[in-house]
């Protein structure tokens, strides 16, 4: 997604704006761990589990057989959620699962209201190929 244009900018690449440019004509870019914090936050506070993670592109590479895949359903029933294929790499994706109970849900669909991301932009992807990023040490 992004590759290096000096000792600590960074551009998106010229693949991933054209991978997003099929699913419509803007991007929203927001801080990751605010973002998680708020997820893990709201759920906690009405008792669902969240499973939060990247996808891994390799569901090419990686053939289960039936019985391999019902163990791995037995161990994190999830897991199937976060592999595509590799041809879907440049969208860089992460992905959030909820283990919904019977409280949270009473419908075929749940809405996880978590607030507003302060540090959210929407910016329009004809601009993208003059945005670029600066890496900074951020003190702790």
């Amino acid at each position: 997604m992004l590759v290096q244009s000096g000792s600590s900018t960074y551009d998106l690449s010229n693949d991933y704006i054209q991978e997003m440019s099929q699913w419509g004509s803007c991007v929203l870019a927001f801080s990751l761990e605010e973002f998680c914090y708020k997820i893990n936050k709201k759920c906690k506070s009405i008792g669902i589990t969240p499973y939060i993670d990247r996808i891994q592109y390799n569901q090419d590479e990686i053939k289960f057989s039936i019985r391999e895949f019902d163990n791995m359903m037995m161990l994190n029933k999830y897991k199937p959620f976060f592999h595509k294929s590799k041809r879907y790499i440049n969208q860089n994706e992460f992905r959030v699962v909820l283990d919904l109970n019977e409280q949270t849900s009473d419908s075929d669909y749940f809405i996880l209201e978590i607030g507003k991301l302060e540090t959210a932009q929407i910016f329009e992807l004809s601009s993208l190929n003059d945005l670029g990023f600066e890496a900074i040490k951020i003190p702790k």
